[in-house]
């Protein structure tokens, strides 16, 4: 009996069943794992499809149920009705009819002149080919021709004119089928629209979404996930379903389409995500990998306002991006502030030429009081607290070496440190003075003015009487490259203001100072003045050439965050803002140290040793966390990339030309004085009004309309009352800070009513470009000449280079779409002239009889040259002798047409033209038409009497 072997009985069953239960549990978690846990996008579109479905079968029922209503079938039997009768309306028929009959005789005119054009062409070429003996017969025949052609010519201008007349009277009949059509149509595209977006939803895969882009490097998958993003109507549910915001209206594409979203503009299938929003666009399997939330990744998302940053890669020319307020508002700090003095960013070349900020420093010793720089250079906001100067936190013998050194470079005067006296009707002239000629629309003092230059608040403490009376006569003697300009100022006038100026102060200047003599100071302040890189806002002699000081900053965006020296404050600012290290979440650890630094520049210096030559040096701006968060934002988007050009937004010449004189209007401030833009109003029903506000009270907005608003049942020049919770946006005027305080400046003295005050304003230049010609704009903006004598407010003389000129000719005439920079006027040609009398010798005559009849009498408001109208000035219109080197033609015909319609509230009365039939026989269009050609003829035909006319 052979025995049993132990090893051969022994039971393994255990083992393979757990093996097996382990192969078993390890397929079905990888199963999972791959199904489910690694593609949770799966789940995100079947979500989104059911929600989709479920919205769209409820609105499906809502917009067949509405076909039902009473409502549509009443719509639909009032179109029917209002269509059989326009078919029987003998008027629109005969109409139609004559249009047909134009048309056909149009086409046959136009084969004529065709043939006598020809015929006189062909006369013409073989003429001057011909001997000089033919020449003659040739010329006569060819001359024969001509009053044909020009026959052929009115008659078919006559044609057109008719055909255009009875298209208006056509289009007028059909104003209310076309308003039911409109209606029945929202009924209809309603239901339609929703049956086409079922469609599309039942051809829907869950599958992978991906967008492939090489010339912008994106692989991005992100709507995978965020299913929903590119479909309009999901704006409320949660994310990852809901759709993306539109964030801002983009102009429509063409008149009477809607404004455009965000996506409308970067359509997401050429963009993707990824150059926008930043984060790992082609990660699928968690939220966290593909926001790039994970340690390392250089460009992990951006959330909140600081997604405003990539904008800027972009739009890199631009001064105002739609949608990109904040970031908008960190190019301009980074200027404004001087960060740009130090630091070079390759994309703000147009910054970069205008980077001193601060005034040059050789004036210095005849400017100030001496006692004033060292506080001063202290702490600049101690005496003006909105001050763009930072503080340096200088040691008191630093300073006092910093201030030795300028004064020592500085030229000196010759004049008393002591402050003169004034009398008290001295002072309140140049009060008077400085708030009506327009100086608070630059400059503030108390809680008054604009914020664009120096607050002159304590002023009285800081400049000489003598210095401040020479600076304002010709601020650009002292300043050349300065932005104060000369508002032709006689001594006297300038020494008035200054006399007010001297007064503004809280303690009395010209006390005791330190000794800024010591050459062995200056030359200390000297290093200091090279160390801080004081030359990068200021003009400093023999500092001129000297480069920045600070990091280049053109790729700060996505600098690695190794090289962000924390210090020993790591620990300490990561906490605050939930990370354990810098690595964890690159961008928001980068976010936090830009953000810390900012508002506090030397707090990286804390508890270590360091050398005073390597200690930090930038100074503090104070700046506040809107600031801070801005600036923050703007170097978030500095990343270096090279965007493909067809990729950007690459600007049409109108585009580039108003982003150029805008920012010039900036630079020299001339919103401060004149309005440019309409105030936009959003409501609650999402209706968007354009106008501007009248008054503010209680909560109520009274609102002037400067459009017609039919859906509201509102024309231009009405007013409408909204509370101001019913406001969903409002986007304020751009510009005429300085309007409001003229107005009650006028008010106060004169007794005057705001609209009568207005008058005493500067003029509002919406719409300028249509206005005034290119040429004389150019002219008039180097070289300023009074068109409204009664104004105290004076257009001031800027110094601005032929380039700038150019640049603000060029932007208001392309801003409203008009030829620059050659354009014909040919009414202001003696030629016109000329036609004109040959068809009619009388015709200036009969216009210049009308211009001066009373019924029209334009000479009771307009200036005209010497002559002046009767009345207060603030009843006066400008002069009329200057419009014919001043407006376009087309404009006057405008003007005099409807007034209301191109400024409403103006006091220009629309006049009933084609009434004045004893005076001028002819249509209203014919009236119109001769005004404009008296106002634009050369000569002296305006200025003359008709009696003067008659006898030429």
């Amino acid at each position: 009996m052979s025995k049993r072997d132990p090893i051969e009985e022994k039971s393994f069953a255990w083992l393979f069943a757990l093996t097996i239960s382990l192969l078993l549990i390890s397929t079905l978690w990888a199963m999972y794992d791959e199904v489910i846990g690694r593609r949770p996008w799966k789940h995100y579109q079947r979500e989104f499809l059911a929600v989709a479905d479920g919205k769209s079968q409820q609105e499906l029922k809502v917009a067949t149920e509405a076909q039902a209503t009473e409502q549509y079938k009443g719509l639909r039997q009032e179109y029917d009705r209002v269509i059989k009768a326009l078919e029987a309306n003998p008027e629109r028929n005969k109409n139609i009819a004559e249009l047909k009959r134009l048309d056909k005789e149009l086409a046959e005119h136009i084969h004529e002149l065709q043939l006598h054009r020809g015929e006189y062409q062909a006369t013409v070429y073989v003429m001057e080919k011909a001997e000089e003996a033919s020449k003659s017969k040739l010329l006569h025949d060819a001359q024969g021709l001509e009053p044909c052609i020009e026959e052929l010519s009115t008659k078919m201008a006559t044609m057109q004119r008719r055909k255009k007349e009875l298209r208006a009277e056509l289009k007028e009949m059909s104003r209310e089928k076309e308003a039911l059509e409109e209606k029945l149509l929202a009924y209809e595209d309603r239901l339609k629209g929703i049956q086409r977006f079922r469609e599309a939803l039942k051809k829907k895969k869950v599958e992978i979404k991906q967008i492939v882009n090489d010339e912008l490097g994106v692989i991005d998958r992100c709507h995978s996930c965020h299913a929903g993003v590119a479909t309009k109507g999901f704006e409320e549910i949660q994310q990852p379903l809901k759709t993306h915001s539109m964030v801002v209206g983009l102009p429509a594409l063409a008149p009477g389409l809607p404004e455009r979203g965000i996506l409308d503009a970067h359509p997401i299938e050429t963009f993707g995500c990824t150059p926008c929003h930043r984060g790992q666009g082609y990660a699928t399997t968690t939220a966290q990998k593909a926001h790039g939330e994970l340690e390392y990744v250089l460009t992990p998302l951006l959330r909140g306002k600081y997604n405003q940053a990539t904008c800027f890669k972009c739009h890199d020319y631009e001064i105002d991006i739609p949608g990109g307020e904040v970031v908008s508002l960190g190019r301009k700090l980074f200027h404004e502030y001087g960060c740009i003095g130090c630091h070079s960013v390759g994309a703000l070349e147009r910054e970069d030429k205008t980077r001193y900020i601060g005034p040059t420093l050789d004036e210095i010793g005849s400017k100030v009081y001496p006692e004033w720089i060292t506080p001063w250079i202290n702490n600049p906001k101690e005496f003006r607290a909105d001050t763009k100067m930072p503080r340096f936190f200088l040691s008191p013998e630093e300073i006092r070496n910093v201030a030795s050194y300028l004064w020592q470079i500085a030229q000196k005067t010759s004049e008393p440190l002591n402050v003169p006296k004034f009398e008290a009707e001295m002072v309140q002239s140049g009060k008077n003075r400085f708030e009506k000629t327009g100086c608070l629309g630059c400059h503030k003092i108390g809680d008054r003015g604009g914020q664009f230059a120096p607050n002159l608040t304590n002023i009285g403490e800081k400049a000489r009487y003598d210095y401040l009376v020479d600076w304002i006569a010709d601020p650009k003697k002292h300043q050349p490259q300065g932005r104060m300009p000369s508002l032709r100022l006689g001594k006297e006038e300038a020494g008035e203001i200054a006399a007010y100026l001297t007064t503004l102060r809280t303690k009395e200047p010209g006390g005791k100072h330190e000794d800024f003599g010591d050459p062995s100071k200056a030359e200390a302040g000297f290093a200091l003045v090279a160390r801080y890189g004081c030359f990068g806002c200021h003009r400093i002699k023999g500092m001129e050439d000297r480069g920045k000081i600070g990091a280049d900053l053109s790729d700060e965006g996505v600098k690695p965050i190794e090289r962000f020296d924390f210090a020993l404050l790591e620990h300490e600012i990561m906490h605050k803002i939930g990370l354990e290290t810098p690595r964890d979440e690159v961008a928001k650890a980068r976010m936090a140290w830009l953000t810390t630094k900012l508002k506090d520049p030397r707090i990286y210096d804390t508890g270590k040793y360091k050398k005073p030559e390597d200690k930090l040096r930038m100074p503090n701006g104070g700046l506040n966390d809107q600031e801070a968060q801005a600036l923050v934002t703007f170097i978030m988007g500095l990343t270096g990339e090279k965007v493909s050009p067809k990729f950007k937004r690459n600007l049409s010449e109108q585009d580039k030309a108003v982003v150029d004189g805008t920012f010039l209007i900036r630079r020299y401030n001339c919103v401060g004085c004149h309005p440019f833009t309409l105030e936009r109003l959003t409501l609650a029903d999402g209706t968007k009004v354009e106008g501007m506000t009248k008054m503010e009270e209680e909560g109520t907005l009274f609102f002037q309309l400067w459009r017609d608003y039919p859906e509201m049942g509102k024309k231009l020049g009405e007013n409408i009352a909204v509370e101001l919770t019913e406001v969903k946006g409002r986007v304020p005027t751009m510009g005429g800070e300085i309007v409001p305080l003229i107005i009650g400046k006028m008010e106060e003295e004169e007794g005057l009513v705001p609209e009568e005050a207005r008058a005493f304003a500067p003029p509002f230049l919406y719409g300028e470009g249509k206005r005034v010609q290119a040429d004389w704009l150019y002219r008039f903006v180097q070289a300023p000449i009074p068109l409204r004598p009664w104004l105290n407010v004076k257009m001031p003389t800027f110094g601005l280079s032929k380039e700038e000129a150019n640049t603000l000719a060029k932007y208001f005439a392309l801003l409203e779409h008009q030829e620059y920079p050659y354009e014909r006027l040919q009414e202001r040609e003696r030629a016109y002239v000329d036609s004109r009398c040959s068809k009619d010798a009388d015709y200036y005559m009969k216009a210049k009889h009308l211009m001066d009849s009373k019924d029209v009498n334009c000479g009771s408001c307009h200036v005209r040259g010497e002559l002046k109208p009767s009345g207060d000035p603030s009843g006066w219109a400008p002069d009329l002798s200057l419009a014919r080197e001043r407006l376009r033609p087309n404009w006057i015909k405008e003007w005099l047409t409807d007034p209301q319609r191109i400024q409403v509230g103006t006091k220009m009365p629309k006049f009933p033209w084609g009434e004045f039939q004893d005076t001028f026989p002819g249509s209203a269009g014919d009236q119109v038409e001769a005004l404009k050609d008296l106002i634009m003829s050369p000569g002296d035909l305006l200025t003359k009497s008709p009696a003067e006319l008659a006898k030429r």
